[in-house]
């Protein structure tokens, strides 16, 4: 990683450690303590948009997520926009930016598990079915084909590895 990348991701982890989302929290955990790979597998990325000094939304592309199941390769994850930036078009963004980032890395489909009902539908999610996650919990699997998947407008969103 470079110095740039390093300060960047030291930045956006001291962002994290403020969020009001525990899993924002958690994030910030796995990626200053270097267990990033452990939970999220080999390659997961950090998606987000910050203006002003300020991070607005984020979310993480990733080879591993709450289900456990290896068949389904790769994972849209920590979905969160603060709640001074929501309905600004925020999470759509990052969301068809990941896809894209996706297709572009050979992928055919991306998952996400969530309780969520109504929201990812409207980018272009398809719910598939409910499992139970690594904590025992039920989730939401939805998937979303990335075939054709492009990002436009994109130029504030940042990709960094975590």
């Amino acid at each position: 990683m470079t110095r740039d990348a390093s300060a960047a991701l030291e930045s956006v982890s001291a962002a994290l450690k403020k969020c009001d989302w525990s899993a924002g929290r958690l994030l910030h955990s796995l990626i200053k303590n270097g267990k990033t790979a452990q939970m999220l597998g080999e390659g997961a990325r950090l998606f987000y948009i910050c203006k002003n000094g300020e991070m607005r939304a984020f979310l993480t592309l990733s080879r591993q997520d709450c289900i456990n199941d290896p068949s389904l390769p790769l994972w849209i994850g920590f979905v969160y926009t603060y709640p001074a930036y929501r309905n600004r078009g925020y999470a759509g963004r990052l969301l068809n930016r990941a896809v894209a980032k996706a297709a572009e890395s050979g992928a055919d489909r991306v998952y996400l598990a969530t309780n969520e009902i109504g929201f990812y539908e409207r980018y272009g999610f398809e719910y598939a079915e409910s499992r139970l996650d690594v904590y025992g919990n039920m989730s939401r699997i939805y998937f979303r084909d990335c075939a054709g998947a492009t990002a436009s407008g994109d130029s504030d969103i940042v990709c960094l590895p975590i």
